[in-house]
C-alpha cells in the first residue's frame, strides 16, 4: 500500500518537473514563431500609427460636459 502511494508521488513529481521544464523552454524564446507568442511587430506598427495620428491632430475638439460625465459613469460602473 505504501509502495503504491510512493509510486504515485514519484509520478506526480515527475509530471511537475517535466511541466516546469517545458514552461522554461517556452519562456526562453518569448518572441519566436509559435502561435502563442507575441507579435512584436504588430504592436510596434499599431503604436506608431496611433502616435502619428495623435501628432497629426491640429486642434482639440470642444469637450461636452454631459458626454464626459456619462463616459466617467460608464467607466466607474465597469470597475
Amino acid at each position: 500500500s505504501s509502495e503504491v502511494i510512493t509510486g504515485m508521488i514519484v509520478l506526480l513529481q515527475s509530471t511537475f518537473v517535466i511541466g516546469l521544464r517545458l514552461l522554461g523552454q517556452k519562456m526562453i524564446d518569448p518572441f519566436g514563431d509559435d502561435l502563442e507568442d507575441l507579435s512584436v511587430l504588430s504592436y510596434v506598427t499599431g503604436t506608431l500609427k496611433d502616435c502619428r495620428l495623435i501628432l497629426a491632430t491640429r486642434t482639440c475638439p470642444d469637450i461636452v460636459e454631459s458626454l464626459e460625465t456619462k463616459m466617467l459613469m460608464n467607466a466607474l460602473s465597469t470597475m
